[in-house]
Protein backbone atom coordinates (compact mmCIF):
# COMPACT_ATOMS: atom_id res chain seq x y z
CA UNK A 1 0.00 0.00 0.00
CA UNK A 2 1.25 3.52 -0.94
CA UNK A 3 0.10 6.66 1.35
CA UNK A 4 0.67 9.99 -0.57
CA UNK A 5 1.24 12.74 2.00
CA UNK A 6 1.20 16.89 1.00
CA UNK A 7 4.70 18.03 1.64
CA UNK A 8 2.85 20.94 4.21
CA UNK A 9 1.42 17.45 6.43
CA UNK A 10 4.83 16.02 5.77
CA UNK A 11 6.70 18.91 7.40
CA UNK A 12 4.11 19.70 9.97
CA UNK A 13 4.45 15.58 11.16
CA UNK A 14 8.39 15.77 11.25
CA UNK A 15 8.56 19.18 12.98
CA UNK A 16 5.92 17.52 15.72
CA UNK A 17 8.83 15.15 16.10
CA UNK A 18 11.44 17.11 16.41
CA UNK A 19 9.31 19.22 19.33
CA UNK A 20 8.71 15.89 20.66
CA UNK A 21 12.52 15.06 21.64
CA UNK A 22 13.58 13.15 22.86
CA UNK A 23 10.02 11.62 24.01
CA UNK A 24 8.01 10.05 21.14
CA UNK A 25 5.23 12.04 18.98
CA UNK A 26 1.86 10.55 18.06
CA UNK A 27 -0.95 11.53 16.07
CA UNK A 28 -3.34 10.77 13.04
CA UNK A 29 -3.27 11.28 9.48
CA UNK A 30 -6.33 11.97 7.70
CA UNK A 31 -6.92 11.65 4.10
CA UNK A 32 -9.32 13.09 1.42
CA UNK A 33 -9.10 10.61 -1.71
CA UNK A 34 -6.67 8.66 -0.98
CA UNK A 35 -4.11 11.55 -0.41
CA UNK A 36 -3.13 12.70 3.42
CA UNK A 37 -4.12 16.50 3.51
CA UNK A 38 -4.51 16.76 7.49
CA UNK A 39 -2.30 15.84 10.68
CA UNK A 40 -3.49 15.84 14.30
CA UNK A 41 -1.17 16.06 16.93
CA UNK A 42 -2.11 14.08 20.42
CA UNK A 43 -0.83 14.02 23.44
CA UNK A 44 1.90 11.53 24.11
CA UNK A 45 0.37 10.18 28.12
CA UNK A 46 3.39 8.45 28.91
CA UNK A 47 6.15 11.12 28.01
CA UNK A 48 8.49 8.78 26.72
CA UNK A 49 10.83 7.92 24.40
CA UNK A 50 10.54 4.40 23.59
CA UNK A 51 6.91 4.00 23.61
CA UNK A 52 3.50 6.30 23.09
CA UNK A 53 -0.25 6.35 25.03
CA UNK A 54 -2.70 7.92 23.50
CA UNK A 55 -4.94 10.41 24.90
CA UNK A 56 -8.36 8.91 24.37
CA UNK A 57 -10.32 12.44 24.62
CA UNK A 58 -8.04 13.54 21.99
CA UNK A 59 -8.52 10.69 19.90
CA UNK A 60 -12.56 11.22 20.06
CA UNK A 61 -11.79 14.89 19.39
CA UNK A 62 -9.50 14.18 16.12
CA UNK A 63 -11.93 11.34 14.87
CA UNK A 64 -14.98 13.82 15.60
CA UNK A 65 -12.93 16.59 13.66
CA UNK A 66 -11.93 14.32 10.16
CA UNK A 67 -15.63 13.43 10.18
CA UNK A 68 -16.43 16.97 10.11
CA UNK A 69 -14.35 18.06 7.44
CA UNK A 70 -15.31 14.76 5.55
CA UNK A 71 -11.70 13.39 5.95
CA UNK A 72 -11.11 9.62 6.47
CA UNK A 73 -8.68 8.41 9.43
CA UNK A 74 -5.57 7.10 7.00
CA UNK A 75 -2.76 6.17 9.63
CA UNK A 76 -1.51 6.57 13.19
CA UNK A 77 2.19 7.89 12.93
CA UNK A 78 4.60 8.10 15.74
CA UNK A 79 8.36 8.78 15.98
CA UNK A 80 11.55 6.62 17.39
CA UNK A 81 13.82 9.39 18.66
Amino acid sequence: MTIKIERPVLEAMLAHGRREMPNEACGYLAAREGLVCRHFELTNRDAAPDHFTMDPAEQFAAIRRMREEGLQPAAVYHSHP
